[in-house]
């Protein structure tokens, strides 16, 4: 696959790891997406589990599916460097193992993004059996858009399974530094080298999990961005 027709082509890079247990439902809603220029891309990080004999399958039924493997853990910044190593596409998105994408997800960013270096949205917390949690991620925090990178140097409301951003980002951004989360690393880049638009809709179900790393859940609101600027 390639541009056609001014449609973009895009990639999503997904990074997995011992995702057996929900790595159907969510691979399901990535074939699926009703924006069909697309490729995905699976790192996969040296899973012991059926992981990758599930990522195999999905490979031989999808030709746009597409599986490497590290052999050992490198951790998930690493995992997902290895992912863009392979993503073609002009758009990019990353991919948790065990969410749930909202079908038409790829599609609304795509047609969202303009001319941003990224943009993200908004995402509905559920259980770790699926079940709502009645937050999204603006119940805990002014999600920013805007072009101004001192909103992240504190705090981060971007999370990377909710981002799509433009590949010019991936000389701008990469090698991710040690010290930074990937997506926050990211999201502060963008802002200087483009800016970062937000929409908001929940186009993700995410998954949590009682011994999950993100503390977005746990997050207070907080002061730095409390508006939203820049929406074009």
């Amino acid at each position: 696959m390639q541009e056609k027709e001014n449609i973009p082509f895009v990639s999503i890079a997904v990074a997995t790891f011992n995702g057996g247990k929900y790595l159907t439902q969510q691979l399901d809603t990535l074939v699926n997406q009703t924006y069909k220029n697309l490729e995905i891309i699976v790192s996969d990080d040296g899973s012991t589990d059926h992981t990758l004999e599930t990522l195999k399958q999905y490979a031989e039924k999808y030709q746009n599916f597409f599986v490497y493997s590290n052999g050992e853990p490198h951790g998930v910044k690493r995992n997902f460097e290895n992912a863009l190593k392979h993503c073609k596409g002009t758009y990019i998105a990353f991919s948790d193992q065990d969410d749930i994408w909202m079908l038409d997800k790829i599609e609304k960013l795509v047609n969202n993004i303009g001319d941003a270096a990224l943009i993200y949205h908004d995402s509905l917390f559920i259980d770790f059996e699926g079940n709502s949690l009645e937050r999204t991620f603006q119940t805990n925090l002014n999600c920013y858009a805007g072009s101004d990178s001192r909103a992240f140097l504190f705090c981060n409301c971007v999370s990377g399974h909710a981002l799509l951003f433009h590949r010019k980002m991936l000389d701008i951004a990469l090698p991710f530094p040690e010290a930074r989360h990937h997506d926050w690393w990211l999201a502060f880049r963008s802002a200087d080298n483009g800016g970062i638009k937000f929409l908001d809709e929940v186009l993700v179900h995410y998954r949590q999990h009682p011994a999950s790393q993100t503390d977005f859940l746990q997050l207070k609101t907080k002061k730095f961005n409390k508006k939203k600027v820049d929406k074009e």
